[in-house]
């Protein structure tokens, strides 16, 4: 499952959104979490890896890093659809939009039990994933813009960054495989206040556009390598 929190907007769930935007203003984050069933340890490698259908380019001169977070709460996916992605017109996405009902994330609540409402309906609030999420990153990512550098060389060119990203969650993975837990899940946000912003194609967005666009599934995805198990010689 994947969504995005929205501290400008939080009571809003954007679980069906095509995109998971992450950026600072607006204080967005991004969530994803995969179902660990059948899946068995200790892993070698893991990679989270997302696929950004559109960059802000407003990530400064040198660059600005985004992180991912281990979450520790459980949250629901929900079936909102509010914010139109920055890179899409309200047209291409108007069918689609307003399907907002029962549970899902916000903001406010990890599990809002009604997300039609735009109210607060959880008990237990976790202020926009502060509580139930690892302060410090498993990984983080520097996120480039269109740069031709400047006159005196000091600053390198740079372009913008596209396509495919990964960040190493091989340490979360096997941290879940070791508890037991049915899903695990991760937070991505700015690692700074400073401007940029980032939309990853969420797995709705891959089915009904991207995955077309881009001739490839570009949901959301884990990328594991297990240990080859060694068949004793036979003598």
């Amino acid at each position: 499952q994947d969504s995005f929190i929205r501290k400008g907007a939080s009571n809003a769930n954007e679980g069906a959104n095509w995109n998971i935007v992450v950026k600072a203003g607006g204080d967005n984050k991004g969530l994803v979490s995969f179902d660990m069933t059948g899946l068995s340890g200790p892993i070698d490698s893991a990679t989270l890896e997302l696929f950004i259908v559109n960059n802000g380019d407003n990530w400064g001169k040198v660059g600005r890093d985004i992180t991912v977070h281990r979450v520790q709460t459980t949250w629901v996916e929900g079936n909102g659809f509010n914010m139109i992605p920055g890179n899409l017109k309200n047209s291409d996405v108007k069918d689609f939009k307003d399907r907002s009902d029962g549970a899902g994330v916000t903001s406010n609540c990890s599990i809002d039990a009604d997300i039609s409402n735009g109210k607060a309906d959880c008990e237990n609030k976790w202020k926009h994933g502060d509580i139930g999420v690892i302060e410090t990153p498993t990984d983080s990512m520097t996120i480039f813009k269109n740069f031709k550098g400047n006159d005196k060389k000091e600053l390198p060119m740079t372009e913008s960054t596209i396509g495919w990203i990964s960040f190493d969650i091989l340490a979360d993975l096997n941290s879940c495989i070791n508890e037991n837990v049915d899903t695990c899940s991760w937070m991505i946000q700015k690692a700074d206040h400073k401007p940029g912003r980032i939309e990853f194609a969420s797995t709705e967005g891959a089915a009904n556009r991207y995955d077309t666009e881009f001739g490839e599934n570009v949901a959301p995805r884990l990328n594991i390598i297990v240990p080859e198990v060694v068949q004793p010689a036979i003598l």
